[in-house]
């Protein structure tokens, strides 16, 4: 390494997820459930708040069970398509 050169080693991980929502009319409560991701479920008061504690719902259980999850999502092999009924 040259002197005054600093090697940075960065990773970088970026995965986008889905996050079903459904809002309580009586609590007025947001609940939201990722799609991808078995068991990362959180609310919040307001939709940002849901998404924020979505963020760290799914990032818990991706890092609890993060060989399991890499098995089952194959991000190659998903595609959405719209449909209309």
């Amino acid at each position: 390494m040259c002197e005054g050169v600093v090697e940075i080693d960065v990773e970088i991980n970026f995965m986008e997820f889905t996050v079903a929502v459904f809002k309580d009319q009586k609590s007025k409560w947001y609940i939201g459930q990722c799609v991808e991701v078995r068991g990362a479920f959180s609310q919040g008061r307001s939709l940002e708040e849901l998404l924020s504690n979505m963020k760290e719902a799914i990032s818990l259980v991706v890092d609890y069970r993060k060989e399991e999850i890499e098995k089952d999502l194959d991000w190659k092999n998903i595609f959405y398509r719209k449909v209309e009924i």
